[in-house]
């Protein structure tokens, strides 16, 4: 799986060194470190070292532990290998769990190429994907792009893909932000939120 991984991100463009071939005891040791905070720091840095872009994969599973610990390290490794451009080669892995990765690395590494998958996630059927590009996408940078998806998500048929959309738009001032939420009110189906677009839509006290 490594180097399947790794084959299908130097194709992209993803790794900002080429993959080469490392002694499998290094890669061990470093890997092992990702085990605990105490030392992930150590092997993040052994890793981002090797330019192999597959090691994205592990730093990532490391930095999505519920464990305690300063992971500011493992975004830094995350994006010395390329992240934000690997995300994109490993959606198109053959798992939901590949795509629910790649989503995540899409919120961490904000970028607007990331919108149409990040949109087009924010419906799948798989839960666990779904609510993560849900997040995800919530997360971008707040361009014209991102709005205007945000407003077609209005549209969307999960009610927490409609919901996020709501929230996200009731926050922004601008023009289209304001006329999308009153016609979306319009026709909301579900009664939780259409009160939450009207209260969105109330004057601040």
């Amino acid at each position: 799986m490594r180097w399947v991984l790794a084959g299908m991100l130097v194709l992209a463009g993803a790794c900002p060194h080429p993959t080469h071939a490392s002694d499998p005891m290094q890669y061990d040791k470093a890997l092992s470190l990702l085990g605990s905070p105490d030392t992930w720091c150590r092997g993040a840095d052994d890793l981002a070292r090797s330019g192999d872009a597959a090691m994205i994969v592990p730093l990532l599973r490391a930095y999505e532990t519920r464990v305690e610990g300063g992971k500011l390290c493992l975004l830094d490794a995350m994006d010395v290998l390329g992240a934000k451009a690997a995300s994109h080669p490993l959606y198109d892995g053959p798992g939901a769990d590949d795509r629910r990765m790649a989503l995540h690395l899409m919120g961490l590494f904000a970028d607007d190429a990331h919108l149409p998958l990040l949109e087009a996630s924010a419906g799948a059927a798989d839960e666990a994907v779904r609510r993560q590009a849900i997040r995800s996408i919530a997360t971008q940078v707040q361009t014209e792009a991102w709005e205007a998806a945000m407003i077609r998500l209005l549209s969307a048929e999960p009610l927490d893909a409609r919901t996020q959309a709501v929230t996200s738009l009731g926050k922004r001032r601008t023009d289209t932000a304001r006329a999308a939420l009153p016609a979306r009110l319009e026709v909301e189906p579900d009664p939780g939120l259409r009160q939450r677009i009207a209260a969105s839509l109330a004057p601040s006290p």
